[in-house]
């Protein structure tokens, strides 16, 4: 960290709530120290800094947004625009991605970034036709990088989510497992994340032939679903809940309510499952 920029980060956020520097100092460190930081002329530890950043009520994300301008610095632009873009097919943000990445990676080494590119790459290529066996061990690396890690990180949850189709039934049920586990017990707000991953085990489980489980996750999703207002995947939970019953009517209609909302890329993605799963063509 620049010691300026964060000292004089420091004091705007500390003026601006009318906080004393005895009041931001107070059991952390001395108010003298406070003053040196602030010139620039002392750097505290990543500790201290952790601190004196809660006691300006933000965590350390907000600090250094606030520090950059308002602004994510490159990075962490890049890792907001991937996790947004989760559950889209879309041509245009994906590829705006790819090129941010690019341009990232010309003058800075990063491995998350550098999955970030692997897995966007693979998912235009699985669109252009691509053979899986291709895509799987374009992919395989990002995974082996991943599994060896101590604890996942949310942006390494997202980088799973975006993976599991293209690796053996097995090895994807059991990512997916591993991941819920770490939802469950470290990131339980992150809903549409949750949900993601119930609908991708419900389709794992189709693939397994295993529909009252598909059924029990399904059931979760549509929840969840409810909650955050996501009525699209709730949709796609439901029809999701017709294939395992093989009631293609009521898949067209509600295929046909997804393309009222404008929901047309899921739509695409329901032709592929219903072709896979029940070897007939939708009639809309």
């Amino acid at each position: 960290m620049s010691n300026k920029d964060f000292g004089r980060t420091l004091k705007k956020i500390r003026e601006s709530r009318g906080l004393s520097q005895e009041y931001l100092a107070a059991n952390i460190v001395s108010r003298t120290s406070i003053s040196k930081i602030e010139n620039g002329k002392q750097v505290p530890t990543i500790a201290n800094a952790q601190k004196l950043i809660t006691r300006l009520d933000l965590n350390t994300n907000e600090f250094f947004y606030i520090q950059n301008d308002y602004r994510l610095d490159p990075k962490m632009q890049i890792l907001y625009n991937f996790m947004n873009l989760s559950e889209t097919t879309e041509d245009e943000p994906m590829s705006t991605i790819i090129d941010e990445c690019k341009a990232y990676l010309s003058h800075t080494f990063d491995i998350k970034v550098s999955n970030i590119l692997v897995v966007l790459q693979s998912l235009k290529n699985f669109e252009k036709g691509y053979h899986l066996d291709t895509i799987y061990e374009d992919l395989k690396p990002v995974w082996d990088q991943l599994s060896k890690l101590d604890e996942w990180l949310i942006i390494d949850l997202f980088l799973i989510n975006n993976i599991l189709y293209f690796f053996p039934i097995d090895t994807a049920f059991n990512m997916t497992v591993q991941t819920l586990k770490t939802i469950e017990n470290k990131y339980p707000h992150y809903l549409k994340l949750k949900n993601a991953f119930y609908l991708n085990l419900s389709f794992l489980f189709l693939q397994k032939g295993s529909k009252e489980q598909a059924t029990e996750y399904l059931l979760k999703s549509i929840n969840i679903c409810k909650t955050v207002h996501r009525y699209d995947l709730l949709l796609l939970a439901k029809i999701r809940l017709s294939i395992c019953t093989n009631d293609i009517e009521k898949i067209e209609k509600l295929c046909k309510l997804l393309i009222e909302i404008g929901a047309t890329n899921l739509v695409e993605g329901v032709k592929r499952e219903i072709k896979y799963f029940l070897n007939t063509e939708l009639k809309i």
